[in-house]
């Protein structure tokens, strides 16, 4: 079995993490709490990395992370608990490395199954996951640019591809 698919799938889930870490990267510990347009910083990244970890595998088989509290993850809640910077970056190493190790168990073949009883195939989930990502991580890069006048860096294709960690 060719898995060509698989490792194009790979760079580019690289790509995506290069850019989340960079956005994370670009605020500092004090300005995650921050409130951009009655949206906290630290939300809107909880929310991007949540979803990430809850639908980029297995929606269906998905555990929330021992420390979320219900409806920590969107924005119309309050939620007592507040995420900061460093416990951001830790779930994100967590989510990074447990998505790293299901690429590659896969193979090409795989990607039109489905997970259990979830209703999209493997590829659907990866790619509707890619879009959602990048559109939060422009929002995130948006709320970065009002309170650090500066936006982060963004990474394509066109520069050299990062590898894996």
């Amino acid at each position: 079995m060719s898995s060509i698919l698989v490792k194009g799938i790979i760079r580019q889930t690289n790509i995506l993490f290069a850019n989340i870490e960079n956005s994370l990267d670009s605020v500092t510990e004090e300005k995650m709490s921050l409130q951009v347009r009655n949206r906290p910083l630290w939300k809107q990244f909880y929310h991007l990395l949540h979803s990430t970890d809850q639908f980029f595998i297995s929606p269906m088989e998905y555990r929330e992370p021992a420390f979320h509290e219900e409806g920590m993850n969107y924005f119309g809640t309050a939620s007592q608990k507040t995420l900061s910077k460093s416990e951001l970056m830790q779930y994100f190493s967590t989510i990074r490395t447990k998505i790293e190790q299901y690429l590659l168990s896969l193979d090409d073949e795989s990607l039109a199954g489905y997970p259990k009883d979830a209703p999209f195939t493997r590829l659907e989930l990866i790619l509707a996951q890619y879009r959602h990502v990048m559109y939060n991580i422009g929002i995130i890069n948006f709320l970065i640019a009002e309170i650090m006048v500066e936006m982060p860096e963004y990474i394509g294709i066109s520069q050299p591809i990062p590898g894996s960690r």
